[in-house]
């Protein structure tokens, strides 16, 4: 039985600032539109509240994660659910003692469904090439242990974020679980010529 789901890619663009709030405020009208133009689903990009700070060394990271569920984002979640739509939230996770990558999944009801954290952490130095900005990701998070599978409506998906895509097993492994959709949350720089 053939069905149809319509997929919003949302990209707020570069997060300059460390207060998480105004993206949330940017995102919510992103949430609104999509909906608008009758989107099922929004995903968002990779740790799309915050700069994108594993791209430096610093002691001052902390602030940057959070615990589901958070004042701060449930504005976000809220405006979803009063437009009618699935949300994909990549965000950075804390979890006890651990901090991850993560995308947490939410239905139209704006019910958490469950959390992807990232399993393949990189660590890259910077160079000069066109978007060798670099990523200390290793510095920051720990790496997730699962390839889980959602269920939207009768849609199964999995998702992978950003570095994940370099390694196509994780791939496999959800489309053998029976994903029919795998969401890819990247943030990746590059320089203008």
């Amino acid at each position: 039985m053939g069905r149809t789901i319509k997929v919003a890619a949302a990209q707020t663009g570069p997060v300059l600032v460390e207060d998480m709030r105004p993206a949330i405020e940017v995102a919510c009208r992103m949430v609104k539109d999509a909906a608008s133009q009758g989107a099922d689903i929004i995903c968002f990009s990779e740790l799309f509240l915050t700069p994108f700070f594993p791209n430096q060394l610093r002691e001052d990271y902390e602030h940057f994660f959070l615990e589901l569920p958070s004042p701060v984002t449930a504005p976000l979640v809220e405006a979803a659910r009063r437009q009618n739509i699935a949300l994909i939230l990549p965000f950075g996770e804390k979890s006890g003692q651990y901090y991850y990558n993560s995308a947490a999944v939410f239905d139209r009801s704006g019910r958490h469904l469950g959390t992807y954290r990232k399993t393949h952490i990189p660590a890259i130095l910077p160079s000069n090439a066109k978007g060798g900005t670099g990523s200390y990701e290793k510095f920051y998070f720990t790496p997730g242990d699962s390839l889980a599978i959602f269920e939207h409506e009768g849609v199964r998906f999995g998702i992978q974020i950003c570095y994940d895509r370099k390694f196509p097993e994780g791939s496999r492994a959800l489309a053998v679980q029976g994903a029919e959709i795998i969401f890819m949350p990247i943030c990746a720089a590059t320089y203008g010529e």
